[in-house]
């Protein structure tokens, strides 16, 4: 008899299926009552289908582009590989609204577009490019992340965000851009470097809380955050980029720490009803219009 760890099987056997409205995929399968070992999943495997309802996956091997393409019946998707989920595995899932992943690496787009997703739970070590971008839902949504390195873009666009709860080494360049711009919004960022442009538009954005170990923050990294209200800078902050808080519109309260020497050209310019702000004694240079705008500061 063959064993099972002989028995190979790719699982491109999706089933497209009325009935068929879960898959269930892990390291073993079974078919017509014979147990296989999965050796991997074959791109395309259930591309298009849209009488699946429910993913649960947790193998050994990576998720592979294309796997689950534009399923628009999905609504829920639990995705566990100490792999890969490649690019597109689930673009277009347009009706998917809770996702729950552990993973070494999201792939480029390989969430792009599922307009949906209120709940997101992410524990991986790279989040890449573009990974969930366009993730727009009409109802306010929840993103908790947890990853050593979250890409350019990777969650650019995903307007209905009402809190975030953040914890990454680095935070890439427009990572989270126009990302809260239905509802009011709370993100708790615990990272050492917020890249350019990383929360710029975030129009509706009230609170953001910052951790002690932030070193660098970009350039226009909460550029037009009009709602934001307060701002605390750590001590452990060395870089404030240019226009980093430029165009806060509602921002009342500023507090920068003592790693800061430099403020930068046009940092806080037209914070409109910023009253008052103290500038440590060790900054030695204040670049052009860092305060331009400010029509309401009469203290610093």
């Amino acid at each position: 008899p063959v064993s099972p760890s002989e028995r190979i099987c790719d699982a491109i056997d999706c089933a497209y299926d009325s009935t068929a409205t879960s898959i269930n995929i892990g390291n073993e399968v079974s078919y017509r009552g014979i147990s296989m070992t999965l050796k991997k999943i074959q791109p395309y495997i259930c591309y298009d289908n849209d009488f699946i309802r429910n993913i649960n996956i947790d193998f050994n091997d990576t998720i592979p582009c294309y796997a689950f393409y534009n399923c628009n019946s999905v609504t829920k998707a639990k995705v566990y590989t100490p792999l890969v989920i490649d690019k597109y595995a689930f673009q277009g899932c347009s009706r998917i609204e809770a996702v729950e992943i552990d993973a070494t690496e999201i792939n480029e787009q390989a969430f792009y577009l599922c307009s949906s997703i209120t709940e997101t739970t992410i524990n991986a070590s790279q989040i890449k490019k573009y990974a969930f971008q366009n993730c727009s839902s009409k109802n306010p949504a929840t993103y908790e992340i947890n990853a050593n390195i979250i890409e350019e873009g990777a969650f650019r666009n995903c307007s209905a965000i009402e809190f975030a709860k953040i914890t990454s080494d680095s935070i890439g360049n427009t990572a989270f851009m126009n990302s809260a711009t239905k509802t009011n919004a709370t993100f708790s960022c615990i990272s050492k470097y917020i890249g350019d442009e990383t929360f710029v538009g975030c129009s509706m954005l009230e609170q953001i809380s910052l951790c002690d170990e932030l070193v660098h923050i970009g350039d226009s990294s909460f550029y037009n955050c009009e709602k934001l209200l307060q701002i605390k800078i750590p001590n452990s902050v060395t870089t404030l980029g240019s226009y980093s808080f430029a165009g806060c519109t509602s921002l009342t309260d500023v507090n920068i720490g003592n790693g800061i020497l430099h403020i930068k050209d046009y940092t806080f310019a037209d914070c409109k009803i910023l009253p008052t702000i103290t500038i440590p004694n060790n900054v030695i240079s204040i670049g052009n219009y860092a305060f331009s705008g400010c029509k309401s500061l009469a203290d610093v």
